[in-house]
């Protein structure tokens, strides 16, 4: 359905017979009640035409306003309406005298449901939670659209085709759609306890940034059993996450932990992008992981790179803890029976020669004796890094973050997002790999880093078509930010014009 939704639903009649409700092709018994809202919504488990076994969501409406809104999110629905996402599906929609009833996926509970009330604890990875849910918002941004109240409620569990419980994002009655909407939004919209702060003092500015921090606030309560990195009772909710620090002490140091805290950073444009979240270390699977320190550790012996050698090696007490005021030593760390020669031949206890030994040690790993494997307690390549993160749970993320600098190298692009991969090509002038949509360059914009950080010149354009087959894109900057995309005869935020 396009345009308004109510000149294309005629007001069908309510037919009841004893708990089961029947409103044109959907029917539902209001004994399987799954969950109530705000102002009279109510959720039922139901059936719409052949489609057995859906939620269906009954909102009341009293006055056009209230129609104007309920059909601003079945629109979004409708929009959103595409199987293999991690967004709740839409199905059909009806409308009585008083009612607007939404066919929609079922869920077998919430986030909330999960942490608060322990359902699936069997069955549910919280890091995959985490992950659906930031590829969900990724994809949300994707198509323009601003959530704008996103807490542990509005992410479902749901089971796929294979029995899997994945999360997917839900409830878009205050989401918008930046397509059709002013750039500037401001008003308080969301749920107490899961704003951001500028959206409390009824300011938001960077479009997506709010959802980024709201997403922050969800990691934290999902990894931490509950809690929240602001208050600790529901009276300080505003002031704290308006006025104080979070609190991230209690939670274990790793990527997670640091991922978290770049999200729920104050200031909008400090925060990273729903693209950059949904492809964080946290997330990578066992096999880009493995591939990423063999690569890495290759661009820096093969290249000599003395460059990114010294950067990686930087802080070594942020990767290896500290003792009596020095780094520690990883070698006196890790178990001696991993390395014949007791780790002789690297002869620093720096990062890079860490990476060096797990990256012979992958190359070589069949030449690990069998009673090598099981004290140390792997018996797999992944079981060698999984060991090794153990020993060491910033290494990854530590790494990660100081090759950016040389992120765009063929090998290495692939660790990265579009926006890390900006190419300076003239004083004024900077390009970017194509998929860098609206978000990206809210990003872009908001970063005084930008400019500084664009160390490629005009002489590797050849090179960086015969990167980008799919085309280059052209942005304006002046002076250390990025300034508004130019583009012929467009007018919406479509994306920039090929160059």
């Amino acid at each position: 359905m396009g345009g308004q939704v109510s000149s294309e639903l005629r007001v069908v009649k309510e037919v009841r017979k004893g708990e089961v409700i029947s409103v044109g092709s959907i029917k539902y018994n209001k004994k399987k009640l799954l969950g109530e809202g705000s102002f009279g919504t109510a959720v039922y488990q139901g059936q719409c035409g052949r489609r057995e076994n859906v939620a269906v969501k009954r909102i009341l409406y009293i006055d056009e306003k209230q129609e104007d809104f309920i059909e601003k999110e079945i629109r979004h629905l409708q929009k959103l309406e595409e199987d293999g996402i991690n967004v709740i599906r839409y199905y059909h929609v009806e409308k009585s005298k008083r009612f607007y009833f939404i066919a929609m996926e079922l869920a077998v509970g919430t986030v909330d449901d999960y942490v608060e009330r322990k359902q699936h604890t069997s069955e549910v990875d919280e890091i995959a939670i985490l992950r659906d849910s930031s590829i969900a918002l990724e994809w949300l941004h994707g198509q323009t659209i601003i959530h704008r109240d996103i807490k542990p409620s509005n992410i479902l569990l749901v089971k796929n085709k294979r029995g899997e419980t994945v999360a997917k994002l839900a409830d878009f009655g205050v989401s918008k759609d930046l397509t059709t909407s002013k750039w500037t939004m401001s008003g308080t919209v969301g749920t107490q306890g899961w704003m951001a702060p500028e959206v409390i003092a009824g300011e938001q500015e960077t479009p997506g940034a709010a959802d980024v921090f709201s997403l922050g606030l969800v990691f934290f309560y999902v990894l931490s059993k509950g809690r929240h990195p602001f208050f600790k009772t529901a009276r300080h909710m505003k002031m704290n996450i308006r006025d104080a620090e979070a609190c991230l002490e209690a939670f274990q140091e790793g990527s997670a932990k640091t991922l978290i805290a770049e999200m729920i950073r104050l200031l909008p444009k400090d925060r990273p992008s729903s693209k950059y979240v949904a492809n964080h270390p946290t997330f990578w699977n066992e096999e880009k992981r493995n591939n990423f320190i063999q690569v890495i550790s290759d661009v820096i012996k093969d290249g000599n790179d003395e460059e990114l050698r010294a950067v990686v090696n930087k802080d070594p007490t942020r990767v290896f803890g500290e003792e009596q005021g020095e780094p520690k030593d990883w070698r006196k760390i890790i178990d001696t029976s991993l390395d014949k020669s007791s780790f002789k031949s690297y002869k620093e206890p720096t990062t890079f020669e860490l990476l060096r030994l797990v990256r012979n040690k992958l190359h070589h790993f069949n030449e690990l004796s069998e009673e090598v494997r099981s004290s140390m307690g792997f018996s797999t390549p992944s079981g060698l890094v999984d060991y090794i993160a153990g020993m060491f749970p910033l290494l990854l993320v530590h790494v990660w973050e100081a090759a950016r600098i040389r992120r765009d190298k063929p090998h290495l692009r692939k660790f990265y997002t579009a926006v890390d991969a900006i190419i300076k090509v003239g004083p004024n002038t900077i390009i970017l790999p194509a998929g860098v949509g609206l978000i990206e360059l809210t990003e872009l914009r908001s970063s005084r880093e930008t400019v500084e950080r664009l160390s490629v010149t005009a002489a590797d354009l050849p090179r960086l078509r015969e990167q980008l087959p799919e085309g280059l894109r052209r942005l304006n900057v002046r002076g250390p930010e990025v300034t508004e995309p130019r583009w012929p005869g467009e007018s919406r935020w479509d994306g920039l014009c090929d160059t």
